[in-house]
């Protein structure tokens, strides 16, 4: 009886592929690291594998992924449907995360940074913050036995950036719909 379970579960897996929603969003998100990657190549050419997985810079591939599903699903079963609203509203969302959250948190992030560069007495400040966070059980510092480290700092989208990745989605979402 597992087996045949197991075997339906992977047929289901593959079938994903026929899935123009998925289709369309897997194609656009791959398409706008693409030209990403061609983009920052162009700026430096000395890559690292990190680079391929970057967030923030032209275009937003988190929402040409949405905008794919959304234009998907309003060219399948009407921009009139319910299900066609949800989509409309999370890539909404999705947009403005990108060009507004992340964005700011990322400015944070960057002043952050040079406030530690500054002043040698914010080292100080992450190892009590390294020592406080391995205390309280945090996986990250369990299995690395790192101290923390700099914040993180990915800058977000300009909102130019999230207009060509919203521009990009709907082609792919034409294009996916119409094949």
């Amino acid at each position: 009886m597992n087996d045949v379970n197991l075997s339906t579960t992977i047929d289901q897996l593959a079938r994903l592929w026929y899935s123009s929603y998925l289709r369309a969003a897997l194609i656009a998100y791959l398409v706008g690291q693409l030209i990403k990657i061609i983009l920052l190549y162009r700026r430096n050419p000395h890559l690292t594998f990190r680079d391929f997985f970057t967030s923030g810079n032209m275009p937003s591939t988190h929402t040409a992924s949405t905008c794919a599903v959304t234009t998907v699903i309003g060219l399948s079963v009407g921009f009139d449907s319910a299900i066609f609203a949800v989509a409309m509203m999370l890539t909404l969302i999705v947009g403005y995360d990108a060009a507004h959250v992340r964005r700011a948190v990322g400015e944070h992030g960057l002043v952050l940074r040079e406030l530690i560069d500054r002043d040698s007495q914010q080292e100080k400040l992450l190892a009590t913050l390294s020592k406080e966070l391995e205390e309280r059980g945090d996986r990250k510092f369990r299995r690395s036995g790192k101290k923390l480290a700099k914040p993180y700092f990915s800058r977000g989208h300009l909102p130019k950036e999230v207009m060509a990745g919203a521009i990009l989605g709907v082609a792919v979402g034409i294009i996916v719909w119409l094949i």
